[in-house]
């Protein structure tokens, strides 16, 4: 179930991420313990893609020094918090979809201004 006011709201598919942690830490979660397991994880990730984000770039954009491009890459990581407070890695998405934000837009309010 999606929460169409997640901002006011703790319940549903969508929430902020301080009104999770402050669940966590209501369930006895060690939340430094916790940020220190997700730094951890998101950097071993991340230097385990390195050679395909570097050979990516390489691809779309030009060898190193041939462009002055800037560009980012996000992906989104998803995890799951065990009984015992152990995080896991589900799945880690290249493209991760950002449609529920995107449709929060009003399209004709949009085109009426062009």
């Amino acid at each position: 179930m999606n929460n169409n006011n997640f901002r006011e709201s703790d319940n549903g598919t969508k929430r902020l991420l301080t009104n999770v942690l402050k669940t966590m830490e209501s369930l006895g979660v060690d939340l430094a313990k916790f940020n220190k397991d997700l730094e951890d994880i998101c950097t071993k990730m991340v230097i385990a893609f390195r050679p395909h984000i570097v050979n990516t770039y390489h691809y779309e954009i030009g060898q190193e020094g041939k462009a002055n491009q800037n560009c980012f890459h996000i992906f989104g990581f998803d995890l799951m918090l065990d009984a015992d407070h152990k995080l896991w890695v589900l799945e880690i998405n290249c493209f991760p979809s950002f449609n529920y934000f995107c449709n929060k837009i009003n399209i004709s309010e949009k085109q009426g201004k062009e």
